[in-house]
């Protein structure tokens, strides 16, 4: 066998493992990513909607569905599968200028048209956005809505309410928030609040001390971690 034909071998062979190498790689990626028909499934399910349309590229799934004449447009991950927009485009009936806001009434809709319930929502003057706790099924989301264009911002598990009623789904109660609070600042509840900020959730505790001093007392309503401003 001449010198000449063992060359070919070694380079046929060579040829032949990286071949392998790259389709192994191929394969192994493919696997990796969620099938855009699981993610399908998991958006009718989870939003209640029916998609009529699918397309993807290399990093996303696109959808467009819709649910009780209205249209819904959703960007996937194909990563992981997690859900990167999803945008309220409207009935068609009326064009809705990209300056005016969403109203609360709008804004509910649209998150019980996902098959929400909600369970408290309350806009924010300073983000512009509506954060919203709703419950779909037996679990619970903090929703942060785009108050221009009705696109979901970030929507985030949070822990189930240990007992029911509209204030009890934050996993400490109104009286332990008050315990802690006067723990730290000793005196008088004068008022006690439950917001959203940012998608988490506060009580706020305003108290009044024996100097006639007024404090509010932030604690997380799941951490019980608390903060304390004085008014002056």
């Amino acid at each position: 066998m001449t010198k000449k034909m063992i060359g070919m071998i070694i380079a046929a062979i060579c040829l032949l493992i990286v071949s392998l190498f790259f389709l192994i790689q191929f394969f192994f990626l493919q696997d990796e990513n969620t099938s855009i028909e699981e993610i399908k499934k998991v958006i009718e399910a989870r939003y209640q909607l029916e998609v009529i349309d699918q397309i993807e590229d290399s990093n996303f799934y696109y959808f467009s569905a819709h649910k009780e004449r209205q249209r819904y447009e959703l960007i996937v991950k194909r990563r992981d599968g997690e859900i990167y927009s999803l945008t309220n485009m409207g009935s068609g009936d009326k064009e809705q200028k990209d300056t005016e806001l969403v109203t609360e009434s709008e804004a509910i809709r649209f998150l019980e048209g996902l098959g929400n319930e909600v369970i408290e929502i309350e806009f924010s003057r300073d983000t512009g956005n509506y954060e919203a706790l709703v419950r779909s099924g037996q679990l619970y989301y903090l929703i942060i809505l785009d108050g221009r264009d009705g696109e979901v911002r970030s929507e985030e598990e949070v822990t189930e309410p240990v007992e029911s009623g509209h204030d009890s789904y934050a996993t400490i109660t109104e009286q332990e928030a008050i315990e802690i609070a006067l723990g730290h600042v000793p005196g008088e509840v004068d008022d006690v609040e439950l917001e959203i900020i940012d998608a988490q959730v506060y009580y706020f505790i305003e108290i009044e001390t024996e100097n006639n001093q007024e404090a509010i007392v932030q604690v997380h309503a799941i951490s019980g971690h608390a903060t304390i401003s004085w008014d002056d």
